[in-house]
């Protein structure tokens, strides 16, 4: 017997005048480009119950959130909480939601994160995933799974560069004399996994969404590729972002490279021209297998010596633009991870077998190699990582980034300990090798 599958989508409708998240200001929504929307496919195998794949046009959301979008699920449907995934595109142009970073920021350092949370937005959000998930379940088809993969050129690049110095930079200027060239390599495969018979598909590539930028709400390039690959084909899609925590869209090599939402669509594009391409060239495949597993993997915070404590301190004090400089240490960040009283966080770490693919997920924004890291280990051939996976902890680097610098790093940005990400990547393969 094939699978049940169906899609559905909802518009999340966040309200214009509201706060918008991605940056180091509050934006205020003055208009829509596109539709922010939550869009879901269930799945359901001969011999298991339903899972979930939920993913929402925003740019992150908390553990606490994913349980009530997870708890609105399990009150429409039959499906358990735990057998629904929730994943956040990370577009910049979204609503903003509640952001974590420790359990006593606002106490430490209030206004940590600029902008304000509009709590009835929240409250839609949680009923809207309940309900999507709702319409899917309700209209399962039967149909054959198939997986076909192509690879993307001229879309992701990069940005994190090495300088003459040995150091690293993010977003590097075209003309900076100092870049000897990009510090690592993207991953160009798009991987889609298609079900034909419900007429949907799920498409997998990393790249930020950060491309339009502004003051109008937009899903980004995913709205691009999700509308243009519908026209080609007829199928729904719903796309996971893989790990793209130091990857973007900037060009360097391109003086004349499109902005915002041409550059947006052009992208979009792209990719839909790339799952397009996957779906011509997908193999179907009698593997009906469906299996899912979580945990909670305890991660350590940093420790942040009290001299970085203090220099923090002064330059929010009197040098107020370097305290918050893009590539530097970001002080309030040195600040509350020195004056916590935090530890540890939880992170889940999901993996789902589906047929003969493995997708994990992981509460960050993952760096690739960390990607390239779990498939060399895993036991499944064809193994997807997707970032932003039921919680948003911030960015997750390799261990040797730590010492090269550059934003992704910096306290903002990264507050647990360096290993971090490794560790994660060994409990995704304690999951993976009990679902095989």
């Amino acid at each position: 017997m094939p699978f049940q599958v169906a899609f559905a989508s909802i518009d999340l409708a966040p309200p214009l005048g509201g706060s918008m998240p991605g940056y180091f200001t509050d934006r205020k929504a003055t208009g829509f480009i596109d539709p922010i929307q939550a869009r879901a496919i269930v799945i359901k195998s001969p011999a298991s119950g339903p899972v979930a794949i939920v993913s929402l046009d925003l740019v992150a959301l908390s553990r606490d959130d994913v349980k009530k979008c997870r708890q609105a699920v399990a009150l429409s449907t039959k499906i358990k909480p735990e057998n629904v995934w929730i994943h956040a595109t990370h577009t910049h142009t979204g609503p903003m939601i509640p952001r974590f970073y420790t359990t006593d920021v606002n106490s430490i350092f209030p206004g940590f994160y600029p902008g304000t949370v509009d709590i009835d937005f929240m409250n839609r959000l949680y009923a809207n995933v309940g309900q999507v998930v709702k319409n899917a379940a309700d209209s399962l088809q039967a149909s054959p799974m198939a997986i076909g993969s192509a690879h993307v050129s001229g879309a992701a690049m990069y940005r994190r560069f090495r300088l003459k110095d040995g150091s690293v930079l993010t977003n590097a200027a075209r003309k900076d004399s100092r870049v000897v060239g990009p510090a690592g390599e993207i991953d160009p495969a798009l991987t889609l996994v298609s079900f034909p018979g419900a007429r949907c598909a799920i498409a997998i590539y990393g790249i930020h969404p950060d491309v339009i930028g502004g003051t109008l709400y937009s899903a980004d390039y995913p709205a691009t590729l999700a509308a243009e690959f519908k026209r080609h084909s007829g199928h729904d899609l719903v796309f996971l972002n893989a790990a793209c925590g130091n990857i973007n869209h900037v060009d360097r090599s391109r003086e004349n490279q499109l902005k915002g939402i041409d550059e947006s669509r052009r992208i979009g594009r792209l990719l839909a021209n790339a799952a397009a391409e996957a779906l011509g060239k997908a193999k179907p495949t009698n593997d009906e297998s469906l299996k899912i597993d979580r945990l909670d993997h305890p991660s350590r915070l940093r420790t942040i010596p009290e001299n970085i404590v203090q220099e923090a301190l002064r330059l929010e004090k009197d040098e107020p633009a370097k305290a918050r400089n893009f590539n530097g240490m970001f002080a309030p960040a040195a600040i509350v991870l020195g004056r916590t009283k935090d530890r540890e966080h939880p992170a889940e770490i999901m993996a789902l077998r589906l047929g003969p693919i493995g997708l994990v997920g992981m509460p960050g924004e993952i760096f690739v190699e960390l990607a390239r890291e779990l498939q060399h280990e895993a036991p499944l051939d064809l193994v997807r990582l997707i970032g932003l996976s039921n919680g948003g902890m911030g960015y997750i680097p390799t261990s040797k980034a730590f010492g090269e610098g550059g934003y992704e790093t910096g306290y903002r940005s990264a507050r647990y300990q360096p290993e971090t990400g490794h560790q994660w990547v060994q409990s995704a393969l304690k999951l993976m090798r009990k679902l095989v």
